[in-house]
């Protein structure tokens, strides 16, 4: 959802891309907290090749500039589908409407204010890193905390014992 890649290709001590990475030890203080935070289930999900990076389709995460920002991915949902049968995506057309769409990822009060508007975080550039960062992990953080709420919580508790995931 919010990829290591994307945001750490915006702070020049990182390196400019993921084969031009510097060390761990030049990134700044606040990219290794979040590289150590990024990489769980509250900051993933499932989308169908339709909508992935390799698609060519309307919608999918490889529109500039969409990318992996999981606010203007939202947004561009929010804005372009009907979550009808008219639709390009049988995947949307899974939801009744923006609502169950945001219900059914947990994406209220993370991704989402009170009025289900996309918060939309991810306008920065290297001056404004940081904060984008900060807000990333907050929104990963509310997420989380939606789903150890949800009525999946448990099935997901004895999955991860299960499978020893922790």
């Amino acid at each position: 959802m919010n990829s290591f890649n994307t945001i750490a290709n915006i702070i020049p001590e990182a390196g400019k891309s993921s084969s031009k990475r510097t060390a761990k030890e030049e990134w700044s203080e606040y990219l290794r907290t979040y590289h150590s935070k990024y990489h769980c289930l509250a900051n993933f999900w499932l989308l169908p090749m339709e909508i992935g990076r390799t698609t060519k389709g309307k919608l999918n995460k490889a529109i500039k500039p969409i990318g992996d920002y999981m606010d203007r991915f939202l947004e561009m949902v929010y804005s372009e589908v009907r979550f009808d049968e008219s639709d390009c995506s049988k995947y949307f057309s899974c939801f009744k409407n923006w609502n169950d769409f945001t219900d059914r990822h947990f994406l209220k009060n993370s991704y989402l204010d009170q009025k289900l508007k996309v918060d939309l975080y991810s306008n920065c550039n290297e001056d404004r890193s940081e904060y984008f960062i900060e807000k990333a992990l907050d929104k990963i953080e509310q997420r989380a905390k939606c789903i150890a709420k949800s009525n999946y919580a448990e099935e997901l508790w004895n999955y991860f014992n299960k499978f020893q995931l922790f």
